[in-house]
């Protein structure tokens, strides 16, 4: 009976572990990498079940069979988790290289700012940052520049909670579209940039073809954004920069504004 059932166990082992393997092939292929991992866990666990179910180490009361399956097992787990590691890797490296998809916080703790004394006073508050200049959100949506009674950069919060969005057009030099994000969602305008970067999930830095940094936007919390880069607009040009922000001829630096509806305004 014992027999029996061990042969049982190892051909239907034998086949599920096929058939993951061979289904892990085709996910990777399509890019279906969470799918991939699913089925290299299963794959794993079929191959620990078939390694201690096997006649050389299924006699668990006999001493040299202990070691063989123990160093068995382990040898197996490390290697699907490092094929699980792998394919977590490739997905990330995928997500990045992708020019659609959603901003997520980091862990980063927030710079100081000029608002340090004053974010205790707000309950729930949302710090927008621009160098040596920021900004105290307390109310959604919210605008930050607005250029000629037109909102050109808003902050509000995220719909599915916890954590904010930001919405905003960037144009190059000659007023062409480079980019846009809507909350959180960015889409480029491949045809006017030369270079996108996104060191990890919560950053985005783009050039226009001229290789000028239009964009730099780190998500360095919820409850933080970082924003510099150069904002053209037909009808004005925004500065954010670590010493602060230009607009127009006035340069904001060292300044901390407090729950305004709008921040920085162009008539």
């Amino acid at each position: 009976m014992r027999s029996a059932w061990h042969f049982f166990v190892q051909h239907s082992l034998g086949f599920i572990f096929g058939f993951l393997l061979t289904a892990v092939g085709v996910l990777v292929g399509v890019g279906a990498y969470i799918l991939t991992m699913v089925c290299l866990a299963g794959a794993g666990f079929s191959a620990i079940v078939w390694c201690l179910n096997s006649s050389h180490v299924s006699e668990w009361e006999t001493r040299e069979a202990r070691p063989v399956a123990l160093v068995g097992c382990l040898l197996i787990l490390a290697i699907f988790i490092s094929a699980m590691y792998g394919t977590w890797y490739l997905r990330e490296q995928a997500i990045l290289q992708d020019i659609h998809g959603a901003l997520l916080p980091d862990t980063l703790v927030t710079p100081a700012t000029p608002c340090d004394e004053m974010m205790p006073h707000y309950r729930n508050a949302v710090l927008f940052v621009f160098g040596s200049a920021a900004s105290i959100v307390t109310s959604f949506p919210h605008t930050v520049l607005q250029i000629k009674g037109k909102k050109r950069l808003l902050v509000d919060k995220d719909p599915s909670g916890g954590g904010i969005s930001l919405s905003v057009d960037i144009f190059d030099q000659d007023n062409k579209l480079v980019a846009t994000i809507d909350h959180n969602e960015f889409s480029i305008n491949q045809s006017n940039y030369s270079l996108r970067q996104r060191p990890n999930r919560s950053s985005l830095i783009v050039y226009d073809e001229y290789k000028n940094e239009v964009l730099n936007v780190h998500y360095l919390n919820s409850g933080a954004i970082k924003l510099l880069g150069r904002l053209h607009y037909p009808e004005a040009t925004v500065s954010f920069t670590e010493r602060g922000v230009l607009v127009g001829a006035q340069n904001f630096s060292n300044i901390c504004i407090g729950n305004f509806r709008t921040d920085f305004s162009v008539n």
